[in-house]
Protein backbone atom coordinates (compact mmCIF):
# COMPACT_ATOMS: atom_id res chain seq x y z
CA UNK A 1 0.00 0.00 0.00
CA UNK A 2 1.18 3.50 -0.80
CA UNK A 3 -0.01 6.43 1.31
CA UNK A 4 0.64 9.92 -0.05
CA UNK A 5 -0.24 12.79 2.21
CA UNK A 6 0.13 16.53 2.19
CA UNK A 7 -0.51 18.91 5.03
CA UNK A 8 -1.29 22.59 5.19
CA UNK A 9 -0.39 23.83 8.68
CA UNK A 10 -1.77 26.95 10.30
CA UNK A 11 0.49 29.87 9.45
CA UNK A 12 1.37 32.48 12.06
CA UNK A 13 1.98 35.93 10.63
CA UNK A 14 2.39 39.33 12.19
CA UNK A 15 4.59 42.32 12.77
CA UNK A 16 6.96 43.11 15.63
CA UNK A 17 7.98 46.69 16.34
CA UNK A 18 11.62 46.82 17.39
CA UNK A 19 13.57 49.77 18.71
CA UNK A 20 17.13 50.27 17.55
CA UNK A 21 19.52 52.30 19.68
CA UNK A 22 22.62 53.92 18.26
CA UNK A 23 24.27 56.34 20.63
CA UNK A 24 21.68 58.98 21.48
CA UNK A 25 19.53 58.12 18.48
CA UNK A 26 16.60 55.76 18.63
CA UNK A 27 14.59 54.43 15.69
CA UNK A 28 11.63 52.11 15.48
CA UNK A 29 11.38 49.50 12.79
CA UNK A 30 8.69 46.97 11.98
CA UNK A 31 9.76 43.40 11.26
CA UNK A 32 7.28 41.00 9.69
CA UNK A 33 7.25 37.32 10.60
CA UNK A 34 5.67 34.30 8.95
CA UNK A 35 6.06 30.71 10.19
CA UNK A 36 4.14 27.48 10.80
CA UNK A 37 2.36 27.33 14.13
CA UNK A 38 4.45 25.31 16.60
CA UNK A 39 1.16 23.60 17.57
CA UNK A 40 0.60 22.28 14.02
CA UNK A 41 1.25 18.55 13.65
CA UNK A 42 -0.05 15.47 11.85
CA UNK A 43 0.66 11.77 12.32
CA UNK A 44 -0.31 8.58 10.49
CA UNK A 45 0.15 5.29 12.33
CA UNK A 46 -0.28 1.92 10.59
CA UNK A 47 -0.91 -0.99 12.96
CA UNK A 48 -1.50 -4.71 12.72
CA UNK A 49 -5.17 -4.80 13.70
CA UNK A 50 -4.98 -8.18 15.45
CA UNK A 51 -2.22 -7.33 17.95
CA UNK A 52 -1.94 -3.52 17.77
CA UNK A 53 1.76 -3.64 16.83
CA UNK A 54 2.92 -0.45 15.10
CA UNK A 55 4.17 -1.26 11.61
CA UNK A 56 4.92 2.25 10.33
CA UNK A 57 4.57 5.88 11.41
CA UNK A 58 5.11 9.15 9.60
CA UNK A 59 4.02 12.71 10.03
CA UNK A 60 4.60 16.45 10.09
CA UNK A 61 5.79 18.55 13.01
CA UNK A 62 6.63 17.42 16.55
CA UNK A 63 9.29 14.70 16.15
CA UNK A 64 8.71 14.54 12.37
CA UNK A 65 10.09 16.70 9.58
CA UNK A 66 8.57 19.89 8.23
CA UNK A 67 8.03 18.31 4.79
CA UNK A 68 4.55 19.22 3.61
CA UNK A 69 4.29 16.35 1.08
CA UNK A 70 5.27 12.81 2.04
CA UNK A 71 4.88 9.19 0.92
CA UNK A 72 4.68 6.06 3.08
CA UNK A 73 5.19 2.61 1.61
CA UNK A 74 3.65 -0.21 3.64
CA UNK A 75 4.83 -3.66 2.60
CA UNK A 76 2.98 -5.62 5.30
CA UNK A 77 -0.04 -7.70 4.36
CA UNK A 78 -3.08 -8.52 6.43
CA UNK A 79 -5.73 -6.68 8.36
CA UNK A 80 -4.31 -3.20 8.99
CA UNK A 81 -5.58 -0.35 11.14
CA UNK A 82 -4.71 3.15 9.95
CA UNK A 83 -4.90 5.94 12.52
CA UNK A 84 -4.63 9.64 11.70
CA UNK A 85 -4.34 12.41 14.26
CA UNK A 86 -3.31 16.02 14.20
CA UNK A 87 -3.78 19.59 15.29
CA UNK A 88 -4.02 22.87 13.39
CA UNK A 89 -3.50 21.27 9.96
CA UNK A 90 -5.56 20.47 6.91
CA UNK A 91 -4.45 17.09 5.62
CA UNK A 92 -5.07 15.45 2.24
CA UNK A 93 -4.49 11.71 2.12
CA UNK A 94 -4.44 9.35 -0.86
CA UNK A 95 -4.13 5.59 -0.28
CA UNK A 96 -3.65 3.08 -3.06
CA UNK A 97 -2.96 -0.62 -3.39
CA UNK A 98 -1.82 -2.64 -6.36
CA UNK A 99 -4.78 -3.93 -8.29
CA UNK A 100 -3.08 -7.19 -9.26
CA UNK A 101 -3.05 -9.74 -6.47
CA UNK A 102 -4.95 -7.52 -4.06
CA UNK A 103 -8.14 -9.54 -4.11
CA UNK A 104 -8.13 -13.29 -4.65
CA UNK A 105 -9.49 -14.27 -8.03
CA UNK A 106 -12.84 -15.85 -7.32
CA UNK A 107 -14.43 -17.74 -10.15
CA UNK A 108 -17.68 -19.54 -9.79
CA UNK A 109 -17.75 -23.22 -10.78
CA UNK A 110 -19.37 -23.97 -14.15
Amino acid sequence: MIVNFSVKPVNVTGTHIITRHSGIYQTEESVEYDYYSPYSWFEITVRNKSDGKILKQAGFGRQYSQNLNQTMKILNQGNLLIEMDGNQVTASIDMSVEKEGNIANTTSPS
